[in-house]
């Protein structure tokens, strides 16, 4: 008695995947483009703050450097988050490429026990083996790296502390209107 086992992904749910992705992608790349900007206003206040600093109120080096560098701890967080949405953009094409491909290893070992193939233990079997193994352990990787960066979108503590630096970055912003104009 032989049962046959067919893999249970539905071209039409994928299909159904594949344009949701698609009308979230310009979200998340105005998103992506956003946070990149928030990063470029938090670094030039941290350069502006550490001149600010060292020539016009001429502070120590050690002043300046300690001001800029705390200038740059919300700017890191946000750099944090746009690294994240910039892997969320990735997630379909490492999805697919991972469902391709463990589709392909499943329905060559069905067709091989439906035919009733003996398993090759050749040298060159095992090497074959061996290197689809790593191939899958490196995307994986990849997918495992992907889930770690967005935790960083998952967890709350991570939102509320990227909200508050985002907020820190726009008040720095203005603090160095005011130093600049009006100190």
């Amino acid at each position: 008695m032989s049962t046959s086992v067919t893999p249970t992904t539905d071209p039409n749910r994928q299909q159904r995947l594949v344009e949701i992705f698609q009308r979230l992608l310009p979200i998340v790349n105005s998103l992506a483009r956003k946070l990149l900007l928030t990063i470029v206003l938090g670094i030039l206040i941290a350069v502006w703050l550490m001149v600010w600093c060292l020539y016009f109120k001429h502070y120590s080096i050690t002043v300046a450097i300690i001001a800029g560098f705390t200038a740059l701890l919300p700017t890191a967080i946000v750099a944090r988050f746009w690294w994240a949405v910039e892997e969320l953009k990735e997630l379909p094409q490492i999805t697919s490429q991972m469902i391709g491909d463990a589709k392909g290893e499943l329905s060559a070992s069905l067709n091989n026990l439906r035919n009733g193939t003996p398993l090759k233990t050749g040298f060159f079997s095992v090497g074959k083996n061996l290197w689809s193994v790593g191939s899958m352990v490196s995307e994986l990787r990849e997918l495992a790296g992907t889930y770690f960066t967005f935790s960083t979108l998952i967890n709350p503590f991570m939102l509320i502390l990227g909200a508050v630096s985002i907020g820190c970055i726009f008040l720095l912003f203005f603090i160095g209107i005011a130093l600049g104009f009006f100190l």
